[in-house]
């Protein structure tokens, strides 16, 4: 097969796998050969999660360096990676019987879809770089692709190993829960502050700016000066 050929059916399954299509998986073979080549394709995104970082940093970081931002999120992401694959290593021995091979499928079909958001997420960043897109507004989407990501995983999940449905949510919902819980001991321990999405755009902290913003311009109206006692004795 040629190289265009190869990649063609890679990205043709990893589409039907994003939209939930059964048959897209069956378009990977999974040998250790071809994850590999995947995780070299996938170091493409690198240099746009950096961009991003700079362009829109994470909620709380924006005072501190993009360079010191992207790193500690990269090493928050080996360490998400390598608990990863010890669960899903441990995960594919108890419900597959042993057989952990499936595990270099699925970081196959997880690669290559990788790859299929690339162009969507710089499109995302072009808009947020010339202000088409506010900061919430950007979380907002931020925050649907990567709960559709998590969705996405979890259907590879049963796709792949074959386990019972609920068995495949609880593993991705427990994934999700370690990821985030890595990140935020990785923002402590690096000094940056932990600020979620509802301490900065909740119901509360929308009304508490609005607040502030009315003090503001009540103290920025000058107040009006009496007149003079002169005045007031002719009239």
């Amino acid at each position: 097969m040629s190289v265009a050929g190869y990649c063609k059916t890679r990205l043709t399954g990893a589409f039907e796998t994003a939209l939930f299509i059964p048959g897209g998986v069956a378009r990977f073979s999974g040998t250790p050969r071809e994850t590999l080549i995947s995780f070299a394709a996938s170091l493409v995104s690198l240099p746009l999660s950096f961009v991003s970082t700079k362009i829109h940093p994470p909620i709380g970081t924006e005072g501190f360096s993009a360079d010191y931002v992207f790193f500690v999120h990269f090493l928050a992401g080996l360490v998400s990676f390598a608990l990863g694959l010890a669960m899903l290593y441990g995960f594919a021995r108890f419900v597959t019987g042993g057989n952990t091979n499936r595990i270099w499928l699925y970081y196959t079909v997880a690669n290559w879809i990788s790859l299929i958001f690339m162009p969507l997420g710089i499109l995302f960043m072009a808009l947020r770089y010339y202000g088409v897109f506010e900061p919430k507004t950007m979380e907002d989407v931020m925050l649907v692709l990567r709960l559709y990501g998590y969705g996405i995983g979890g259907y590879m999940i049963y796709r792949i190993f074959k386990p019972p449905v609920e068995l495949a949510g609880a593993l991705i919902c427990f994934v999700l829960v370690m990821g985030q819980i890595i990140l935020k001991g990785a923002y402590t321990l690096g000094g940056l502050p932990n600020v979620d999405y509802m301490e900065r755009y909740g119901p509360s902290a929308v009304q508490e700016a609005a607040q502030q913003q009315a003090e503001q311009e009540t103290d920025a109206t000058p107040a009006e000066t009496p007149p003079p006692a002169r005045e007031l004795m002719e009239n």
